[in-house]
């Protein structure tokens, strides 16, 4: 029954009932209990106009502990709830019986209480998310600030020896000392553009504002690839491109999306030995979608990782210095606001492949830059 049925059928009963009473008691004080009662012919007419009012008096205080009485607890509760800054543990003590059924008096309202306690449900589990979200950035916050502190130790250490009059240092030994100071410059630069970019992309979401236009993607993998080659973290690494055709046309972001290749393949060498074998490869499935892949065989993601991998803040247990930057978190904000989808496959020991599943047709044509 619904809770406009219930109250109606309530107030029905109520006020018929309330109706018999009060004539039965008007009835029996009117011709039984007063004509037996002494009483003086002044005083009469303000007994029986008591007599009279009594029961409205008794039904409005009945009335008032059936009806009112249930709501200012629940206000009470609602209270506590929005109040309690952080303890949102429901009490059902005061509304259910030991046997888990309602109280009679708050029978009427159960699609309140349900709903009450439902929000106490959720706003616990909010909390303790909440919780777990601000515990996760403290880690990624500190583990970020020890990632700093290595290409800040090098500049630091490198331009120190540059200033110190003491020693004499050949114009090769300054130029490598430069040539650090300006790598390490750079990855400070590309972490710091990366968290930015981060932080819009999750900002603006589907909104942001995407500078489209028309690839060839097989072109821009190769070139992306010839600038990851000279990285000097990826001399050790094996890195091959596979497409079986000579062109593949999309449409996309070339800033956002060469961002997003390159933390894909720059993740695959920062978190695996050297010697691993990256493999990109571009696969048209059909006309409305192209599958872009980074694959390598390295030591792979461990199960309970690959549940939050994604996420911005999480940072696995074995992460060390090697490991700054947002990595698959951004890529995830690129993929979105493009509307195309992203999976990961992954096992211990058994490499790692991601996935960016590009659909043409989620792009409108003005959207595209001419």
């Amino acid at each position: 029954m619904s809770i406009r049925l219930r109250f109606i059928g309530f107030f029905v009963g109520g006020l018929f009932l309330f109706i018999v009473l009060m004539g039965v008691f008007i009835m029996v004080a009117m011709d039984v209990v007063l004509p037996r009662v002494p009483i003086p012919a002044t005083w009469l007419p303000i007994v029986e106009l008591a007599v009279i009012l009594l029961p409205f008096l008794a039904g409005g205080v009945l009335l008032g502990m059936w009806l009112v009485q249930p709501l200012l607890m629940i206000i009470a509760r609602l209270r506590q709830l929005t109040t309690s800054e952080g303890h949102y543990e429901h009490d059902d003590t005061a509304f259910y019986r030991r046997n888990g059924r309602i109280k009679r008096r708050y029978r009427l309202y159960r699609e309140a209480l349900a709903d009450l306690s439902m929000l106490s449900q959720h706003l616990q589990q909010s909390e303790q998310e909440r919780k777990k979200l601000e515990e996760a950035k403290t880690n990624w916050i500190a583990g970020v600030s020890h990632d700093l502190k290595t290409p800040l130790s090098y500049i630091t250490g490198y331009s120190s020896l540059l200033l110190d009059d003491r020693k004499e240092w050949s114009e090769e030994e300054k130029k490598r000392f430069l040539h650090e100071i300006h790598a390490k410059s750079v990855v400070i630069a590309e972490w710091i553009g990366d968290l930015n970019l981060s932080f819009k992309l999750d900002a603006l979401s589907s909104s942001y504002p995407l500078q489209l236009k028309r690839l060839d993607l097989v072109d821009f993998a190769r070139r992306l690839l010839a600038d990851v080659a000279n990285h000097p973290n990826a001399a050790v690494y094996e890195l091959e491109f596979l497409c079986s055709e000579e062109e593949v046309t999309v449409y996309a972001d070339e800033w956002l999306l060469f961002r997003a290749l390159q933390n894909l393949v720059m993740n695959a060498i920062h978190h695996n030995p050297a010697g691993t074998r990256i493999k990109v490869i571009i696969v048209n499935t059909s006309q409305q979608q192209t599958v872009l892949s980074v694959s390598d065989n390295g030591t792979g993601i461990t199960e309970s990782d690959l549940q939050h991998i994604m996420e911005r803040y999480y940072r696995p247990k074995e992460a060390d210095s090697r490991n700054g930057g947002l990595g698959l978190s951004l890529v995830k904000h690129i993929v979105d606001a493009h509307k195309w989808e992203f999976h990961i496959m992954s096992g211990l020991g058994q490499g790692t492949t991601v996935e960016l599943f590009m659909v043409h047709d989620s792009i409108s044509e003005p959207e595209i830059v001419k």
